[in-house]
């Protein structure tokens, strides 16, 4: 009885950490897509030497 509710306890804990991490990856897909249409202002792309550009 104890095993499930803590099962159940760590689910509904990682559940948020998943959705965070879903909606992470479609910003940085929009904003890429953003950069590649350039309707990105140039100042808000990262220049290119910096770890920004190499970590996505």
């Amino acid at each position: 009885m104890a095993h499930r509710s803590r099962r159940e306890l760590h689910r509904q804990i990682d559940a948020p950490n998943r959705n965070r991490r879903r909606r992470q990856t479609q910003a940085q897909a929009h904003l890429h897509d953003l950069a590649d249409s350039d309707e990105l202002p140039s100042s808000l792309i990262a220049p290119v030497g910096t770890d920004e550009v190499s970590k996505c």
